[in-house]
């Protein structure tokens, strides 16, 4: 058994810090540049020996780390009991201090260590048996598993013990580091869960930048948060990065030495106030240009401007040395007026720039906010920099870069396609992070040094972290990889031809830039639609409307225009207009870059012509699944957003972003009016039901009581909201969850009849809730409305609804079991979706008896 290090040299000690794969050397060689002379760069990290100052020092100035632990033994572990024996054979008392919280985690398992919950309970029943023969009960405190994190436990020092087991041996190490590095001071306790990633990517990202760059400028141009300038900042500057952070857990070392700990928390305090005192005199002094933050939206400035504050950088805002400006994407020009080297009549003034982003790791509220930072970059491209660094996870983003490049004059990387990854991989990606896989000693021993190591490679030998994982941080920052890549832009690459597009309210023309010549027949067809929906819209006092369907075969999409508030109190938030728009997955004769370029230049035409800023346009991308049964979203799921819309006076919950559909089908308008007209009085049976719409309606129009019945809780909660909001409550308006088949069957022998039945079903569907059966409204159409029929009462209709546009309904085998069909559709299509006829189909169902 190898213990904690001898006396004869208790002055070094064995440590291992972890970091995101691909940068094991930049880890090295920032260790290095602080003083740490033996290192070893692994798969997931560095190992590394150091005196207790030096790791002290490390711990304050480290960018790169993720987490650093101190190895304090590898003992054998073929079974349980001998596990047991050999963690209570070690010298606790000179490990953990006392009044100390000990938290145990385990990874790793074999054939007689199976649950790494067991290992951990015996680690830590081994370790305060042996605490408990030299200390009172009142100084061992043990976190149970149903406690918080560690790193989030405030007002207490917490010993956090990592058991890794592999092969028949175990390696117990220390966190020194208090969790993972990756959350900043000056993010606070509101940033999300991905934040730890996102602020590790910036960092290595910054450090990239600022070891193969000599510019000392940097601009982010698509910024969400402070976290790229913040890091740079630190990277150029040599700041102490964690000068101010309060929780660590090298307190909980029964050797740590606070005196020796204070003194050089104090002294990188002081260096870090040198460094930024040092950055303004130089931006007085205009030997350095400022650094700008270039913000597509007030509230990421405001939030920017906060955490430089909370990083005790506030300073460098109010005097200027670093710039956080609101932008207009389309008016880039403009924007970047302040970044004009001419500014400066110094003529030896460094005009260098390094332009970086993070902005795929943002949490932007819309895709239509990716494509205006893709405009955003481009324009900074040509206006202000040649060489431009990139983080990111969007392939139309690569899609618009490598079209500019192919044109270019002189050399260039040439990008590949990059894969837009699912959002769950992402997610998992943090809680990897924070627990990446240390090598156990038995690695460093035996390894030789080597280069960086990829990866992929680390994927595939590293149990701890999987795949999907490594998968994203390989895109992110791996060596080798174009995820982060060096973009050498000519300047006479103009990023898109200027045009100049009208304006729909009279006033002057708008500067855009477009990618395709064909785009500007597109803005024109825009422009004309938009006058006759305006109009039309005023006519019939419709504020929700079908703006755009395809009119032209190059440009695919759907555009839908809402008038919608940000609370069901329409005078206290103001509604304000939204685009939602739906893009047809192209052909595959068309190439991706392509197909891009034409849908960047579609999304700023609307933006333009309709006056909708981009942060309030809304973008999914519809696919067709096989056999052409439906259309689902081909992106990852975005955070919801949350507005209300008004239709014929009544009010609806609509979700603009997380899902394809937003709870309400604007061609179904003239629909809803029927189910109103004819509900007087009628016991209503609202199947499929969705939001709920047509449920409101009927009970506006006066029905005795309203049944609605969805396979999704999530829809019949929606429809709760949305018979809320317009006053219809009380238990004559039932919600109830089924398959409807199911629940037709159930209602007919229960003897349940309805006056009006309102059936609206989706072309396909292979929900788990359904079990092995699925939905094929073309398949099971005659089944379902004979069901229907079933329930009607004695003088009562059915109103039945499809939007399958291949859709055939089949009259002979209806009539053969006593059903008669009349077709409405064309007395159900709206005027702005008059252009597509088979938008959806509509039919009256009664039985024959009664017709």
């Amino acid at each position: 058994m190898n213990s904690a290090p001898s006396s004869e040299s208790r002055d070094i000690f064995e440590f291992y810090a972890s970091c995101l794969p691909g940068s094991q050397q930049l880890l090295a060689q920032e260790m290095k540049t602080l003083g740490i002379k033996r290192v070893r760069p692994l798969q997931s990290g560095v190992a590394f020996f150091a005196t207790q100052q030096q790791v002290y020092k490390f711990l304050l100035y480290s960018r790169i780390a993720a987490r650093v632990t101190l190895i304090l033994a590898r003992v054998s572990a073929p079974d349980a009991d001998t596990l047991y024996r050999n963690v209570a054979s070690m010298n606790w008392c000179d490990i953990i201090a006392p009044g100390t919280t000990i938290a145990v985690k385990a990874s790793g398992t074999h054939q007689q260590l199976r649950n790494t919950h067991f290992t951990a309970l015996k680690v830590k029943d081994a370790i305060v048996d042996t605490l408990r023969a030299t200390r009172s009960q009142d100084e061992i405190r043990v976190k149970h598993s149903h406690e918080q994190h560690v790193s989030s436990v405030k007002q207490q020092i917490c010993a956090s013990i990592d058991v890794r087991l592999r092969d028949n041996r175990a390696t117990l190490s220390l966190d020194v580091s208090g969790g993972t590095l990756g959350r900043r001071f000056y993010l606070g306790d509101v940033e999300h869960d991905k934040a730890p990633l996102e602020t590790l990517v910036a960092a290595v990202l910054a450090q990239r930048v600022c070891n193969q760059t000599n510019a000392r400028t940097f601009i982010d141009p698509c910024a969400y948060s402070a976290r790229f300038i913040f890091e740079a900042l630190c990277a150029c500057l040599h700041m102490p990065l964690h000068a101010y952070r309060n929780s660590w857990g090298v307190r909980a070392w029964a050797l740590h030495d606070s005196d020796m700990w204070s003194d050089l928390q104090q002294n990188a305090q002081c260096a870090y106030a040198a460094a930024v005192q040092q950055f303004m005199d130089d931006v007085q002094a205009k030997r350095v240009r400022p650094w700008v933050v270039l913000c597509t939206h007030a509230a990421s400035q405001q939030r920017i401007i906060k955490q430089f504050k909370d990083a005790h950088l506030g300073a460098l805002v109010a005097c200027g040395a670093v710039a956080c400006l609101v932008v207009n994407p389309m008016n880039v020009q403009r924007s970047l007026a302040l970044l004009n080297p001419k500014m400066y009549d110094d003529g030896n003034y460094d005009h260098g720039i390094a332009l970086a982003s993070c902005y795929a790791l943002s949490s932007l509220r819309s895709q239509a906010s990716t494509i205006a930072c893709q405009q955003l970059m481009l324009q900074c491209m040509y206006h202000v920099t040649d060489t431009v660094w990139v983080a990111t996870l969007d392939d139309s983003f690569v899609a618009l870069c490598t079209a500019q490049l192919e044109t270019a004059r002189g050399h260039h990387q040439s990008l590949s396609s990059w894969s837009v990854l699912q959002k769950h991989a992402v997610d998992q990606s943090v809680t990897d992070e924070e627990h990446a896989a240390d090598q156990s000693a038995t690695d460093a021993e035996h390894a030789d040094d080597q280069a960086l190591t990829t990866a992929k490679s680390s994927a595939a030998s590293t149990t701890s972290i999987p795949l999907a994982s490594v998968s994203v941080l390989e895109l992110l920052c791996a060596h080798q990889k174009v995820s982060v890549s060096v973009i050498e832009h000519v300047r006479s690459c103009l990023p898109g031809t200027l045009y100049q597009v009208s304006d729909t309210n009279g006033g002057a023309a708008h500067p855009v830039y477009l990618y395709e010549e064909g785009s500007l027949q597109f803005a024109q067809r825009l422009i004309k639609l938009l006058r006759e929906r305006r109009k039309f819209a005023r006519t019939c006092q419709v504020a929700n409307y079908r703006l755009y369907d395809a009119d032209l075969p190059e440009f695919s999409l759907a555009i839908d225009v809402y008038s919608a508030a940000q609370s069901p109190d329409f005078q206290q938030t103001p509604e304000q207009l939204y685009l939602h728009i739906s893009e047809y997955a192209p052909a595959r004769c068309i190439s991706p870059i392509k197909a891009a370029r034409r849908f960047a230049d579609a999304v700023y035409i609307a933006s333009c012509v309709c006056n909708v800023p981009v942060e309030r346009i809304f973008i999914k991308t519809r696919i067709q699944e096989k056999g052409g049964a439906q259309y689902s979203n081909a992106g990852a799921a975005h955070e919801p957003c949350v507005r209300y819309i008004r239709e014929n006076d009544l009010i609806f919950e609509v979700d603009l972003a997380s899902k394809l559909d937003t709870g309400i089908f604007l061609d179904h308008r003239i629909t809803r009016q029927l189910v109103e007209k004819h509900c007087t009085g009628a016991r209503f049976l609202n199947l499929f039901g969705y939001t709920g719409s047509a449920s409101v309606y009927a009970a506006r129009g006066g029905a005795h009581s309203t049944t609605t019945v969805d396979l999704s809780q999530r829809y019949l909660e929606w429809a709760d909201r949305n018979m809320y909001l317009n006053g219809f409550e009380g238990s004559q308006h039932l919600f109830e969850r089924g398959d409807v088949m199911r629940w037709l069957t159930d209602a007919r022998r229960s003897g349940k009849r309805f006056d009006f039945i309102f059936v609206d079903p989706p072309t396909f569907s292979n929900s788990k809730a359904m079990g092995r059966r699925t939905w094929d409204v073309q398949r099971d159409h005659v089944e379902l409305l004979i069901g229907v029929s079933r329930l009607l009462s004695e003088h009562g209709r059915a109103l039945f609804s499809c939007n399958l546009r291949s859709f055939k309904l089949n009259e002979q085998q209806l009539k053969h079991y006593g059903v008669d069909v009349r077709c409405i559709t064309d007395e159900t299509i709206p005027l702005d979706f008059a252009r597509n006829k088979k938008i959806h189909h509509c039919y009256w169902v009664y039985r024959i008896a009664q017709h």
